[in-house]
């Protein structure tokens, strides 16, 4: 089986172009649907804040010119650029890495917590006092 990844990401499009790749949950069926009408095997659309993304199985050559269509549509007039050239293509083994080898975001660093006693503070003078 064939494995193929086409897609934008932060590293290759300025935020302005990934903000018109995002696709809401309702317009992902219909967008999917049309990539693989054009001959994909299955396939899954990954849209996030930085980066859009087809996972198509067993893609056809026409393939890879739905997904530059429909992303130079939502790119709309006056960029005068194709989504083609913001995009990459990643195949088989590549592709399956770039899918599996997605660091999250770092985790914030833990602070630890402060220990309590359930003891109430006394203060330094009141241990003076009770001193003499």
């Amino acid at each position: 089986m064939s494995i193929t990844v086409l897609g934008v990401n932060h590293r290759t499009a300025p935020l302005e172009v990934r903000e018109r790749f995002a696709h809401t949950a309702g317009e992902v069926p219909r967008s999917l649907e049309r990539v693989l009408a054009a001959g994909a095997r299955g396939g899954v659309l990954l849209s996030t804040c930085n980066r859009t993304e087809f996972y198509l199985a067993e893609p056809d050559d026409a393939v890879a010119a739905a997904v530059w269509a429909l992303l130079s549509e939502r790119l709309g007039e006056g960029v005068g650029r194709s989504a083609g050239e913001y995009g990459y293509v990643q195949r088989d083994r590549d592709a399956v890495r770039a899918c599996a080898v997605r660091p999250a975001s770092p985790p914030a660093p833990r602070r630890p917590r402060p220990r309590r006693s359930p003891w109430p503070a006394r203060s330094s003078r009141s241990s003076q006092v009770a001193r003499r």
